[in-house]
């Protein structure tokens, strides 16, 4: 029990490391500096911890963590072409491993209980907590700005401390999921429920505040595909009105004189970004794509404000053909949880998270705290047949 309190504190550390290098403090270098060592450090005493506990690795997170490793191949060729990016390529190439083998490994060994996955859960609400109340309290007494105007769409939009206002509205989205999943996982009687509301209010006003839509809609998603799902437990139902929602969109879509000019503007510029990302790929680019160490400011724009696309751009349809399959890999792997409930929450947070995706970029990133606790939240899930309730 010792063992597994320091790993809740070290946990607790990175996450504390990993969030305060978004928040802008003297120490913001520093904290940016200390994000992998610190999690490399914690790698290691979950792999030691796990070797001792002799703990067996689930059949689903190793068929996982085998597909990741086969995409992780297939971003190979990629990260060894020659643009003056090989060594931010190899450095990307290895921590998308060592954030994998994190997630899907070492995190299930160790956090092999229920009580454990309520810990866990716990030490993320207290990291996002405390760092999005620290940065509030920070801009309230004048340290840092509390808002800017956005220039491109004249909304006043709140950042409190953070570096811009999509990591302010992204950390938000992520701990309301967990206060969700927490409470949806545990029984609790009138009391604590009010106590999770209680808990959802600040946050859910401040993710309001910082007007970041994409963060909003995703939690929007999240909720919505959880409802259905665990209303609606017949699966044949499930699939036809996906299928039907789908359908209508594209009919919508399509009988719809879309201004494409507005829509740009509505998006912050991101079509404009895509299509010049889009239309630089050439030759082997296509296939390749222009190396997995690549910047945006490379190519001509800010940032490439969509995961997807960016992987294209940089590994080309090798490295967004092993992406696909991963998905693929870990929504059926999702689709085998015994818990109802549990695959409700599995299924609403994947999904929230590739529609959050479609416009940034923190899809499978180590030095994103949001990405890492989504990944071990899968990863856990995952494999819950094991160890949580049913």
């Amino acid at each position: 029990m010792k063992e597994k309190n320091i790993t809740m504190v070290c946990i607790f550390l990175i996450g504390i490391i990993n969030i305060f290098s978004f928040i802008q403090t003297p120490y913001i270098s520093i904290f940016y500096s200390l994000k992998l060592i610190s999690f490399v450090a914690v790698t290691l005493l979950l792999l030691i911890t796990g070797l001792k506990s002799k703990n067996k690795i689930d059949s689903p997170n190793f068929i996982v963590t085998f597909t990741m490793l086969i995409w992780l191949f297939m971003l190979m060729p990629s990260m060894f072409i020659i643009n003056g990016s090989e060594l931010n390529g190899f450095s990307l190439f290895i921590s998308y491993a060592l954030l994998g083998i994190f997630s899907f490994l070492l995190i299930p060994i160790n956090i092999n209980r229920f009580d454990l996955y309520l810990k866990l859960s716990k030490v993320w609400i207290s990291v996002l907590g405390f760092s999005i109340l620290i940065s509030v309290v920070l801009s309230l007494i004048g340290f840092t700005e509390k808002y800017y105007i956005d220039p491109s769409t004249s909304r006043i939009r709140y950042v409190f401390s953070f570096i811009n206002p999509n990591s302010l509205g992204l950390f938000c989205y992520i701990i309301l999921i967990i206060i969700l999943t927490r409470y949806l996982i545990n029984k609790t009687d009138l009391k604590s429920m009010f106590k999770y509301i209680i808990m959802l209010i600040p946050f859910m006003y401040i993710l309001i505040l910082s007007d970041s839509r994409t963060a909003m809609y995703s939690l929007f998603v999240w909720v919505g595909v959880y409802t259905l799902l665990f209303i609606s437990r017949n699966q044949t139902f499930n699939i036809i009105t996906f299928t039907s929602v789908i359908v209508i969109v594209l009919i919508i879509l399509g009988n719809t004189n879309v201004d494409t000019d507005n829509l740009d503007v509505l998006l912050s510029n991101r079509i404009s970004n895509w299509m010049t990302l889009i239309n630089s790929l050439q030759g082997t680019e296509l296939f390749f794509g222009n190396g997995i160490g690549i910047l945006a400011a490379d190519l001509g724009v800010i940032t490439f404000d969509n995961s997807y696309i960016s992987f294209f751009i940089k590994s080309g349809l090798f490295g967004i053909v092993g992406m696909c399959i991963f998905i693929i890999v870990l929504f059926v792997q999702i689709s085998k949880i015994n818990n109802y409930k549990l695959k409700s929450i599995a299924f609403a947070t994947f999904s929230s998270w590739l529609v959050y995706c479609l416009f940034e970029s923190a899809f499978f990133s180590l030095g994103n705290l949001a990405s890492v606790i989504i990944w071990c939240e899968l990863g856990l899930l995952i494999s819950s047949n094991n160890f949580i309730k049913k």
